[in-house]
């Protein structure tokens, strides 16, 4: 039986997918979007499931990380520790048994996850998962060939700033380190892959149409003009964000770049920064650094 059949129950609801990129508002995004009661979007908010499809570490990483979150909270323990609710605790066992289950259960376990939990009154279901801004094109049509009726979101940030949030987050609460690690972070394929905004986008524009594409910046999003313009790509009714709120926030006080960081990075992300001002113009915030 093939994706499309498979998902076909789901009729005409719009399946909603974030590619990324990280630290660049998607965890406000996923907040955002679950806000709207005829969206439901999986409570794993990064289910990692393409992406361990298409690559061996990653299947083993998100392998590792959801058997072991899943034996937490069979013990009703959260990831800081704190003793859970047996209504929390028996959500989260049910979320994290179905995704270990499709490391066997392949796509037909994928939808699965989605179809027992999308309700009639639901419109749009989907899932965020930064690391899909790595995915090739043969995944991206994958990906198409489950859902017809489907829309891809891609928020960028400055890529300096991406990867100095991405240092921060990992290095916190030291950000001092976090400055250190700068340098050296900018021959780290893991830090600059996931900030080639160019590589992904022609990846997304080998597959979908422009209609099925939103780009943004994580700069410009947090205000009603941008979230309108979301709404209407989505073709949801438009309510403002919460646009005060951090959601996933590293201690976002940062010390600053020092000169020759920003040169370096500059020149690091030089076809980057060409590229998104070409393609999107005036659109690009005008505190990139590029």
């Amino acid at each position: 039986m093939s994706g499309a059949t498979e998902a076909s129950h789901l009729g005409s609801k719009v399946f909603v997918l974030g590619v990324g990129a990280q630290r660049s508002g998607t965890s406000w995004l996923y907040t955002y979007l679950s806000s709207h009661r005829c969206v439901y979007m999986s409570e794993i908010k990064e289910i990692h499931y393409f992406n361990a499809l298409w690559s061996e570490n990653h299947r083993l990483y998100a392998h590792n990380q959801f058997t072991f979150a899943l034996k937490r909270l069979a013990s009703g323990i959260d990831r800081a520790g704190s003793r859970l609710s047996p209504e929390v605790a028996t959500q989260g066992v049910r979320a994290l048994t179905d995704r270990v289950a499709m490391f066997e259960g392949g796509d037909k376990a994928y939808v699965d996850y989605f179809r027992r939990r999308v309700a009639p009154h639901h419109t749009h279901f989907g899932e965020i998962t930064p690391a899909y801004s790595l995915l090739p094109v043969e995944s991206f049509r994958h990906i198409r060939s489950l859902f017809a009726n489907i829309k891809v979101i891609f928020l960028m940030r400055d890529p300096m700033r991406r990867i100095h949030s991405a240092l921060h987050m990992r290095e916190a609460p030291n950000k001092q380190k976090a400055n250190e690690a700068f340098l050296a972070a900018l021959s780290d394929p893991s830090m600059l892959d996931r900030t080639r905004y160019d590589v992904t986008i022609a990846n997304l524009r080998a597959v979908f149409p422009a209609e099925f594409l939103f780009f943004g910046f994580y700069e410009t999003l947090f205000c009603d003009a941008s979230i309108r313009s979301l709404c209407e790509f989505l073709g949801l009714a438009f309510k403002p964000g919460d646009y005060g709120r951090y959601v996933n926030a590293s201690a976002e006080q940062y010390v600053p770049l020092t000169a020759d960081q920003i040169e370096a990075g500059r020149s690091a992300f030089a076809e980057t920064y060409a590229f998104c001002r070409r393609e999107f113009g005036n659109a690009v915030p005008a505190t990139w650094h590029g």
